[in-house]
């Protein structure tokens, strides 16, 4: 099968994160293709297309809809402007901030609990919430008990959908749009936590903060102009062309 190279190292869009996953969910299940309702592709395109659920139903219809009037699969480029207008289609949450770092600390805390309690653990029960609740405030995102559970409950839900635990970056995602987290203005935003967020992170963050009103060169050059003299730019990988070849709910 053949690897994305741009999964591997990050420097992805939302559309290949999302045609990445779906390559698993195939391989797990041993099966060509998802219909473009059935849950698990539904649960993929909230998860790594960050929409709501209405909003992925409109865009797993659409792909399927363009493989059947052309029959060939969307590029990257025209899968991920699908996956933009469909983030618009319908009245969904207003874009956030991810809570950065929250998928990592929320995992650890959780296998905390397993390794101290033993076995597999319900997302609801009250020891993992008050473990995700503390994640939340170790990564500057506070949770209410209510916003703890959603989380854990996201995570869970995904898994039992796909088989695979939920990307740090669809976890964060998640927990800034639950503790209402507000997009930053560039000149906010330390230059070291910025690099630190890696060129997926960094991506993440430019595509909201475009659909915020940012233009995504500007965002950047405001954010780099802050830095130190002498300091080097940690530059965004640009878009990636990599078609999986696989059927994405009718589509390769």
């Amino acid at each position: 099968m053949m690897v994305d190279q741009n999964y591997v190292t990050g420097a992805q869009t939302n559309g290949t994160r999302l045609k990445a996953a779906y390559q698993e969910v195939l391989k797990r299940r041993g099966v060509p293709y998802l219909s473009s309702d059935d849950p698990t592709l539904l649960m993929l395109y909230q998860v790594h297309g960050n929409l709501t659920p209405q909003q992925a139903q409109i865009a797993a219809q659409q792909a399927a809809q363009h493989f059947k009037d052309t029959g060939q699969a969307m590029d990257d480029t025209a899968f991920d402007a699908m996956l933009t207008t469909a983030s618009g289609s319908v009245q969904g949450p207003d874009e956030t901030d991810p809570a950065w770092d929250f998928g990592q600390a929320a995992r650890t805390a959780y296998q905390d609990v397993k390794n101290l309690y033993g076995g597999d653990i319900d997302p609801t029960d009250p020891r993992v919430i008050a473990a995700y609740m503390r994640a939340g405030s170790s990564v500057g995102a506070t949770m209410t008990q209510d916003q703890a559970r959603q989380a854990a409950q996201y995570g869970a839900d995904y898994y039992r959908a796909t088989g695979q635990a939920i990307p740090d970056y669809a976890a964060d995602q998640y927990a800034g749009q639950i503790t209402n987290r507000q997009i930053k203005q560039p000149h906010h935003i330390n230059p070291a936590t910025w690099d630190a967020l890696g060129s997926t992170g960094q991506q993440l963050y430019l595509s909201a903060a475009a659909r915020k009103g940012y233009d995504k060169t500007d965002y950047m050059n405001t954010i780099n102009a802050t830095r130190p003299v002498g300091t080097p730019q940690n530059v965004t990988p640009g878009r990636g062309s990599n078609d999986l070849a696989q059927r994405l709910a009718g589509v390769y």
